[in-house]
């Protein structure tokens, strides 16, 4: 199979699948599931992304029970993972009683970096002094180039210089306003790269944003009473007990503290795309951040404190809600009505309900982990899409799952199959019951 296809970009997406079926050898429209879809909704992918053969749908979901900051709020999540959105909702019931979960978003700020190279080794330091006593004219230079942002309370709001090797990297921390401002720095740290010659004597080369974040991170804390965790005291203990001791697991061993941290991640993630952010970007600087005393560690931390357990979580959270990805598309704009945002697009109310998710999750996933395992309950939700995996209609759907929850134990595709066969041959009714 030959992947160079000339032109390819510039071919409608019918022919794009056609030509990708004759590559791969595949039958005429093995593709044609990706193009299910209106012409007119087609049309905007192309204009969305390059290359487009089709769509792939993901379920846009909405987890309940959260109480963030004093206020009750919905919760939209897009994933295909139902046990991601059954552990947020349960952690979101354990966490509102009282006080809910309470957070604190620091002032927003993101950084771009300019590379200079070949500054003179004896010039270095007159260099940086020369450059770093120019805030206020890149303030100005930015304001002037970037009016809209300016008039939003947006602004540039520091220099620091620093070596790297035989290199001066420049960074700049700007206040996006509302916008995530990834572009937005980087046009401005290309703006000043020439200015930046002249006060250094060197060449500027890379200049970008950098998904670093700077400032304090998202703080978002949580209690729950023991009590709450089971209805058997003692279980109700031993749970907590555990929760506390995989925590402090993750905090001395690395491998425990990645998948601490997935967990985590599969909370913020998926508000994150219901919400049109770059969720990469938020990874890459929460993994930074969790590696920055220089051992990789948990963002969250619980602890067993009497009859409380209490839950800690910080991570750099670089949102956005005007501009780029999230104006134009209806998924987002119903997504901030879910959260209440729709009308005063605040950033820093999705921040910190993106946070509580990533604390809920945390919980209701070591919780999971102290009990009955976690497994059991994720491979249950699972089955739903092992059963539909097998040609099952939603009427079989229902009633697979009632089987599986009846009979306990493991599952698998081959025990989904099974199930599914005795349904259709009529030893088990759609009820789930033996005739």
């Amino acid at each position: 199979m030959n992947s160079r296809i000339p032109g390819f970009g510039r071919l409608d997406p019918d022919r794009r699948r056609l030509v990708i079926e004759e590559r791969l050898g595949l039958e005429a429209g093995a593709l044609a599931a990706y193009a299910d879809v209106r012409p007119a909704d087609m049309s905007l992918l192309g204009l969305r992304s390059e290359c487009v053969i089709g769509s792939l749908i993901l379920p846009l979901s909405v987890a309940p029970n959260f109480r963030v900051d004093d206020e009750d709020t919905l919760v939209p999540m897009v994933t295909e993972e139902p046990s991601v959105v059954a552990a947020a909702s349960r952690g979101g019931l354990l966490l509102r009683e009282g006080v809910g979960i309470q957070t604190l978003v620091p002032p927003r700020r993101i950084a771009g970096q300019v590379q200079l190279s070949e500054v003179p080794a004896d010039d270095r330091e007159a260099a940086i002094r020369a450059i770093e006593a120019c805030c206020e004219e890149f303030s100005l230079a930015a304001r002037n180039a970037h009016q809209a942002w300016a008039g939003g309370g947006g602004d540039l709001t520091g220099i620091k210089v620093y070596e790297v090797e035989s290199d001066l990297v420049v960074l700049l921390t700007i206040d996006p306003g509302k916008s995530m401002g990834a572009n937005l720095v980087t046009d401005i740290c290309e703006r000043l790269a020439l200015r930046l010659e002249e006060l250094s004597g060197g060449l500027a080369g890379l200049r970008i944003v950098t998904n670093a974040c700077e400032g304090p991170p998202v703080l978002a804390t949580g209690m729950v009473e023991v009590r709450r965790l089971h209805k058997d005291r003692a279980r109700a203990d031993a749970i907590a007990r555990g929760v506390e001791a995989a925590s402090s697991l993750a905090q001395s061993d690395t491998r425990r503290a990645v998948t601490h941290n997935k967990g985590i991640f599969n909370g913020i993630d998926a508000v994150l795309m219901a919400c049109g952010q770059d969720f990469r970007a938020v990874e890459a600087a929460g993994h930074a951040f969790a590696a920055s005393s220089g051992r990789y560690g948990p963002l969250a931390v619980w602890r067993l404190e009497g009859e409380v357990l209490t839950g800690r979580l910080e991570i750099p959270m670089a949102v956005g809600t005007v501009g780029g990805a999230v104006e134009g598309r209806d998924a987002v704009r119903l997504a901030f009505r879910v959260l209440g945002i729709e009308s005063s697009r605040d950033p820093v109310r999705l921040a910190a309900v993106t946070a509580a998710c990533g604390l809920a999750q945390n919980l209701a996933a070591l919780t999971s982990l102290a009990g009955d395992g976690l497994l059991k309950g994720h491979m249950q939700l699972h089955a739903r899409n092992m059963a539909l995996d097998a040609g099952a209609t939603p009427a079989e759907v229902d009633a697979l799952t009632l089987i599986l929850r009846d009979e306990g134990g493991g599952v698998d595709r081959a025990r989904v199959s099974s199930a599914l066969a005795s349904i259709r041959s009529g030893n088990r009714r759609r009820d789930g019951q033996e005739v």
